[in-house]
C-alpha cells in the first residue's frame, strides 16, 4: 500500500516500488507536495473492485507529463480504476481501462465506480403468502443458488428463487451510500415494505396483480430506483433529484438496466416540484379529473423519501398529505432518514395523515450519533 505523508523523506517511500510488470518504479512528481488524499470505492469490498484515488496538493504541478507517467505506474500497482491529482484549480487524471492499459482522462471528466447488487427472491408456496426479497453484494453462485441467463440477459435461478442483477455506475464526487452493509440492508427493507404493499393491493383487486406507482424524491444516483423497479412490482416510477450529477447518474443506471419505459427522471427541486404537484392535484380534483390522472400516470400510491440530513421541505409533507377529492392520494409512505432531530419533527407534521406501521434503524458509523432510520407510514383510513 501507498502511504501518504508530508515529512521531508516522502520522496524517498516512493522510490523503487515494483511496478505491475516487474520493473522498477520512480516516483518523483506525485509525492511532491502531496498533503492528503481521498478516495471511492466499490461497495463490494475486493482486490479487483474499483477504486478512484485523489491526491490534493499544496503548489501547482511542476511537471504535469511527469506526474501523469508516474500516475500510470501507480494504476497499474494498485489496481485503481482512476488516479487524479488536484491543485490550485487544476486536475490531472489518467485511468485504467477493465480491458486493461492506461489512458488519460479530459481535464475535467467525472469519475464513476462500477458496481453490482443481486437481488433475490422465493416465491412462496401458498398465494397469500408474501414473496421474499433479499440483497446481496455477493455472486449468485456465492448465494447458494444454481442460475441460468434469461432471455432478457438478467440471472434467474431454477426453481422457485430467482436472481436478478442490478448494475450501478456511481459519480466519484457525488454522493452515494458510503456503508455497503447499511445499503443492503436498507435495501432488504425497502424490498420487503414495496412487495407487502403490492400483496395488499392484489388482495383489494379481487386477487389480480396491480402494479403500483412510485414517487421518488431525492433519488441521488437511483440506487433504490432501479433495483425497486427489477423486481416487477411497480408499474411506474418517477424519480426526482437536484444534483445534475446524480441525475445524469440515475438516468445511467436507469439504462444499464433496461428500465427507460418503466423509470422516468426529472431534476428538480424536491421541495418546488412538491408544491407544484400539490397543485396539479388540486386542479385535477377540483375538475373532477382522477380517472385521467391514473391513465396520465400522474396518480402514485408509493412515496419514497431519502432527505438529507435537515430532512424533509415542508412542501413535501404538505404533498404526501393532500387528500384532494377526486385526485388519487398515497397509500404509504417509506421515509428513509439520515437526521433523527428531522425525522421526529417530520412525523409530527404527518401524523394528523399517517400512522407507523414499521420501522427499523441501523448505526451507519459507531461511536458516532449517526443512524439510518428506516420507516413506513400508511395512510389512516
Amino acid at each position: 500500500n501507498m502511504v501518504l505523508n508530508s515529512t521531508s523523506d516522502k520522496k524517498n517511500r516512493y522510490r523503487h516500488h515494483q511496478s505491475a510488470n516487474g520493473e522498477n518504479a520512480s516516483f518523483v512528481e506525485i509525492p511532491k507536495h502531496v498533503t492528503s488524499c481521498t478516495f471511492s470505492s466499490a461497495w463490494k469490498d475486493t482486490p479487483h473492485a474499483d477504486c478512484i484515488l485523489t491526491l490534493h496538493y499544496d503548489h501547482p504541478f511542476d511537471e504535469p507529463l511527469s506526474w501523469k507517467q508516474e500516475a500510470r505506474n501507480v494504476c497499474q500497482m494498485l489496481r485503481l480504476r482512476q488516479l487524479n491529482g488536484r491543485s490550485k484549480g487544476v486536475l490531472l487524471s489518467v485511468r485504467l481501462p477493465g480491458s486493461g492499459g492506461v489512458t488519460e482522462t479530459s481535464e475535467m471528466q467525472e469519475g464513476t465506480i462500477r458496481d453490482a447488487v443481486f437481488l433475490i427472491s422465493r416465491k412462496p408456496d401458498h398465494r397469500e403468502e408474501i414473496v421474499e426479497w433479499k440483497a446481496s453484494l455477493d455472486a449468485p453462485n456465492t448465494c447458494g443458488i444454481t442460475t441460468q441467463d434469461n432471455e432478457n440477459g438478467d440471472t434467474a435461478a431454477t426453481g422457485a428463487t430467482s436472481v436478478v442483477t442490478v448494475l450501478y455506475e456511481k459519480p466519484e464526487t457525488a454522493f452515494y451510500h458510503p456503508n455497503a452493509s447499511a445499503m443492503i440492508k436498507a435495501l432488504d427493507w425497502m424490498l420487503d415494505r414495496v412487495s407487502r404493499i403490492a400483496q395488499r393491493r392484489q388482495t383489494t383487486t379481487s386477487g389480480s396483480f396491480v402494479g403500483c406507482h412510485l414517487l421518488e424524491m431525492y433519488c441521488g444516483c437511483g440506487a433504490h430506483t432501479v433495483a425497486l423497479g427489477k423486481t416487477g412490482l411497480l408499474k411506474k416510477i418517477l424519480a426526482v433529484e437536484l444534483d445534475p450529477r446524480l441525475v445524469q447518474a440515475c438516468e445511467r443506471n436507469v439504462q444499464l438496466n433496461e428500465l427507460q419505459s418503466l423509470v422516468e427522471v426529472r431534476r428538480g427541486d424536491a421541495g418546488q416540484w412538491a408544491k407544484e404537484e400539490s397543485r396539479r392535484r388540486r386542479k385535477r380534483g377540483l375538475q373532477g379529473d382522477a380517472a385521467q390522472a391514473c391513465e396520465d400516470n400522474h396518480a402514485y400510491d408509493i412515496l419514497l423519501v431519502d432527505p438529507p440530513r435537515q430532512g424533509l421541505d415542508e412542501h413535501v409533507c404538505r404533498m404526501a398529505m393532500d387528500d384532494v377529492e377526486g385526485s388519487s392520494s398515497f397509500t404509504d409512505l417509506l421515509y428513509i432518514s439520515c437526521g433523527h432531530q428531522a425525522l421526529l419533527r417530520d412525523l409530527e407534521r404527518l401524523a394528523p395523515t399517517y400512522d407507523v406501521v414499521h420501522c427499523a434503524q441501523m448505526d451507519l458509523f459507531p461511536r458516532t450519533d449517526s443512524i439510518e432510520t428506516l420507516v413506513h407510514l400508511k395512510r389512516r383510513q
